[in-house]
């Protein structure tokens, strides 16, 4: 199976899904995309979505140059780039969090493509179970653990950046029909690969999780990445507090 990637620069390649048909064209681009988006909603009611992967995250192609106060511009560039090699003229455009600024960037240096552009950026929340405070995002998860200790099901609802739901919703895939002891080991793996370097052994056990270990270039974002792991860890060690922020660790 051909992986769909699109070569934006030279040596630099985007990974993407594409939703939908037709010519009303949606471009989004995020370290990662859950499975429960505004843009894949909008692929079922008549948008042609393309979802992008940042470069140096995902399958997009890692990268080891710091872009310093650059980022956005890269990552701006890549839409134009993927648009013109898709052969899109003009397209709507959304992000959340830093997906949003992103889209700020295009607007900014590419007004002429943008048909409209729309920005999900949530403000804290004062009714949250597990809060971030340094940007206001809020994870409630829910585990069913049989008598053996297994997870046999899972959900989460939650408001915030991209970053944040996605890895609660790849954590969720990874522990579902794991052991509890199994799902906090891999917590463990998840957060020294997000703060220093880990085995390759040690990185497969993760699957799709691994994808955010660039995140680390991001500091502002690490507390997001980690968000649902320490909410994971909370319910099955059993501290039983009602409230958890990333502040506690």
């Amino acid at each position: 199976m051909t992986m769909p990637v699109m070569e934006v620069e030279k040596g630099i390649n985007i990974y993407y899904e594409e939703l939908g048909e037709g010519d009303r064209y949606l471009l989004c681009t995020q370290v990662g995309h859950s499975r429960f988006t505004l843009e894949r909603e909008l692929a079922k009611r008549g948008f042609h979505v393309f979802l992008l992967t940042n470069r140096g995250f995902g399958r997009s192609t890692h990268v080891t140059e710091d872009y310093g106060e650059h980022w956005y511009d890269r990552f701006a560039d890549d839409v134009i780039a993927f648009a013109d090699k898709m052969g899109i003229d003009k397209f709507a455009y959304s992000g959340a969090s830093h997906g949003a600024g992103t889209g700020w960037h295009v607007v900014l240096r590419h007004p002429e493509r943008v048909i409209c552009f729309f920005a999900v950026v949530p403000g804290p929340h004062n009714d949250s179970v597990f809060v971030n405070p340094s940007c206001g995002d809020d994870i409630t998860l829910q585990l069913s653990v049989n008598e053996d200790g297994i997870i046999e099901d899972g959900g989460f609802t939650g408001d915030g950046c991209a970053i944040s739901q996605a890895s609660a919703d790849m954590m969720l895939d990874l522990v579902i029909g794991r052991s509890a002891e199994e799902a906090l080991k891999l917590k463990d793996t998840f957060l020294r690969m997000i703060k220093e370097k880990i085995s390759d052994e040690e990185l497969d056990t993760l699957e799709e999780a691994q994808s955010l270990k660039d995140i680390s270039h991001m500091p502002s974002r690490v507390k997001c990445a980690v968000l649902g792991w320490h909410t994971l860890e909370e319910i099955l060690s059993g501290n039983g507090k009602e409230s958890v922020t990333t502040e506690d660790q």
